[in-house]
């Protein structure tokens, strides 16, 4: 009896391991941009790995289909800018798998090497063991941001002015004095998640910059907003010690000078806004330096 199509959607749903397993196999294969949304929630409630890794890889084809024909669709008129397209779409989904393969394996023994250090090391608190461990969790969690900056956009209609507000809230103290430059509320279309990623580390590595100022300095930082009839925008500027390095190379993952530092910020940045199908950029300013972020309207 041939396998066919009613028959894998029937073992997709079955409590057999083997049925499972044939059925997004048939999907690898035959591909179905149709099946998309069913392939993602089996793969949310799925326990067994193997057949999780195959959902992915099924879920890959689709997407990857969905590119391609998006680009036809829009008949760009340079080539260079499919090229680009495509090659940003290959980066997102090759950090997507290394990191996800290097998360799943780190997690559990993370969590074990600390819970074994601080019952087995003698003054465990003050120890260069719990600064290694620390180390480790800082990557870790820098690698689940940068996995989180590599996913397709999920479209929703924010309040830009208050994530801002919120974000800034969050990440600096009384020490920096904030000025805002935009309109008040800002409505917009985008994903949030990604946005609050590449705001975030924005701030965070403005404010780190400003730290690095004498203790009596005044700390200023600005954040602009804005839209045009292509893009929208948003301006972050510091009076801090300034960029110390060529900018693009700054965007590099793992490129740091700072002592505890992943080098992860500028890079789940990049990568943030490359997903929103649009880019960041530094500069140094007279008095400082300044993040561009810029997203398709």
């Amino acid at each position: 009896m041939e396998y066919n199509y009613e028959t894998a959607l029937k073992d997709l749903q079955s409590h057999l391991i083997r049925d499972r397993i044939n059925a997004v196999k048939f999907f690898i294969k035959h591909k179905d941009p149709e099946m998309k949304k069913m392939l993602i929630m089996c793969k949310r409630t799925e326990k067994v790995e193997h057949i999780k890794k195959l959902l992915t890889r099924a879920i890959n084809n689709l997407e990857e289909m969905e590119v391609i024909k998006e680009i036809d669709e829009k008949s760009f008129f340079s080539s260079s800018e499919d090229e680009e397209k495509i090659n940003r779409y290959i980066k997102a989904k090759a950090i997507d798998e290394f990191s996800g393969v290097i998360l799943h394996e780190l997690a559990r023994n993370i969590g074990l090497l600390k819970i074994n250090a601080q019952r087995e090391v003698n003054s465990y608190e003050t120890s260069k063991t719990k600064n290694s461990i620390e180390t480790f969790e800082r990557i870790f969690y820098a690698l689940e941001s940068l996995r989180k900056s590599s996913a397709p956009p999920e479209i929703s209609e924010i309040n830009l002015y208050q994530l801002i507000i919120d974000i800034v809230s969050q990440e600096t103290d009384s020490s920096i004095k904030v000025t805002y430059e935009g309109s008040q509320p800002f409505i917009i279309k985008t994903d949030k998640n990604l946005l609050y990623l590449a705001i975030s580390n924005g701030i965070r590595n403005a404010k780190e910059s400003l730290l690095e100022l004498e203790a009596d300095n005044p700390k200023f930082l600005t954040l602009k907003w804005g839209k045009t009839d292509v893009d929208t925008w948003i301006c972050i500027e510091d009076e801090g010690i300034g960029l110390s390095d060529d900018p693009e190379n700054m965007f590099r993952i793992g490129a740091t000078s700072k002592t505890k530092h992943t080098g992860f910020g500028l890079g789940i940045i990049k990568q943030a806004m490359e997903s929103l199908g649009g880019d960041a950029t530094l500069k140094n300013n007279e008095v400082g330096a300044q993040l561009m972020l810029k997203w398709e309207s």
